[in-house]
């Protein structure tokens, strides 16, 4: 499906010297702008959260004893150190 965005002229400009760059093309490299900006947020709230979690002393040592429990649970045959 295809749609018409309006984007600055900065923009662009900054597009085209990418799409010769690159060889791709200027839909190819808005999408993968997108699906990048898209990780980037979900990262941020991510350690939004963990750095929360970390602030709660209780929630953080719940959260610990957790991982101690899954972390038997691998089988990759590495000892710890």
């Amino acid at each position: 499906m295809s749609k018409l965005i309006r984007i600055g002229d900065e923009t662009i400009v900054k597009l085209e010297a990418l799409s010769k760059l690159t060889g791709l093309s200027k839909q190819k490299l808005l999408d993968k702008a997108i699906v990048a900006f898209s990780y980037e947020q979900i990262l941020k709230k991510a350690n939004e959260q963990y750095a929360a979690l970390r602030k709660d002393p209780r929630a953080w040592k719940e959260m610990q004893a957790e991982r101690e429990d899954w972390d038997v649970t691998l089988a990759d045959g590495i000892k710890d150190d």
